[in-house]
């Protein structure tokens, strides 16, 4: 398998275990200001500049916990911020891509969706006069889940992209489709 980026949602969820497994907070909230303290990578981006100079900036608390929560949703982490796995089945990239799609799956199709669903739904915005891309956003809207935020849904596609042997492909600008018999990394169809 192919290293993760560094901001994917996987490393980012992995991130989050590995401060709940070695601090002690006992509350999202508490768990996102020491993640927020430790300035990971995982947590990082580009801001935006008038003068192209690319300045490095960190996810705000705020953006943290919601992706805390997402983990509490997933089952990996418990509401009270501590590991709902042992640490050894999450402790390579492989092993947490393993997890964290069989429980993305889990999630989905607690909402009625399975991953069948999204990638026919895929293939019909993609066979339409005029095609329409599979955006995370179009997808959702398509596929309608019960009671599952946006976000999540987003989320769950970033991880299943990243699963090993997996159905589900994406380009670099995040359409999300059927992949071809051969594994490509997130990026390379088409290229």
């Amino acid at each position: 398998m192919a290293k993760l980026p560094d901001r994917s949602m996987i490393r980012k969820i992995m991130t989050i275990l590995e401060y709940a497994d070695s601090n002690t907070p006992s509350t999202p909230k508490d768990l996102s200001a020491e993640i927020y303290k430790g300035r990971r990578v995982e947590f990082s981006y580009y801001k935006p500049s008038i003068n192209q100079r690319r300045r490095l900036g960190y996810s705000e608390p705020r953006s943290i916990v919601g992706k805390i929560y997402f983990a509490i949703a997933l089952k990996v982490l418990n509401e009270d911020c501590t590991l709902a796995f042992p640490r050894k089945d999450f402790s390579s990239e492989h092993k947490a891509s393993l997890l964290f799609s069989e429980n993305s799956r889990d999630l989905l199709n607690s909402r009625k969706i399975d991953i069948g669903t999204i990638l026919d739904r895929s293939t019909e915005l993609l066979a339409r006069n005029p095609p329409v891309l599979p955006t995370a956003m179009k997808l959702y809207a398509e596929c309608k889940p019960d009671d599952l935020p946006f976000k999540w849904f987003r989320y769950c596609l970033s991880i299943l992209v990243f699963e090993p042997k997996g159905r589900l492909g994406a380009s670099a600008r995040r359409i999300y489709m059927p992949r071809g018999g051969e594994h490509q990394t997130p990026g390379e169809i088409g290229s």
